[in-house]
């Protein structure tokens, strides 16, 4: 888990991909490991995994905003818009000043 972050820092996407799914070979329900993988394959392009991976997050921690604000932009590149703004909503929900959502709902072009 250590190295996960300097990697991701490094934009070593590679390498940070490895690292995460070495953790979770050894605890398949660590939630940072998840969190982390799923923020590389979103940039990487890989969009459609990590809004797997968002998802399954978003049921295990349905307050999570900065789960469900990855969702949103997952679902947001996939050009699923109606569903990204239903999960920048929740979020601002949650927290009505979360810059994310609030430019994810921004960029849906839905309210």
């Amino acid at each position: 888990m250590g190295i996960l972050l300097p990697l991701m820092a490094a934009h070593n996407w590679q390498a940070a991909e490895k690292a995460a799914r070495d953790v979770l070979r050894s605890d398949a329900s660590n939630y940072l490991a998840t969190l982390r993988l799923a923020f590389v394959q979103y940039s990487q392009g890989r969009y459609g995994e990590s809004r797997t991976l968002y998802k399954k997050l978003a049921e295990g921690y349905p307050s999570d905003v900065e789960v469900r604000a990855g969702l949103g932009w997952a679902l947001l590149k996939l050009g699923r818009n109606d569903e990204a703004a239903s999960a920048f909503r929740e979020v601002l929900e949650i927290a009505p000043k979360n810059v994310l959502a609030l430019q994810g709902l921004s960029a849906t072009g839905l309210r």
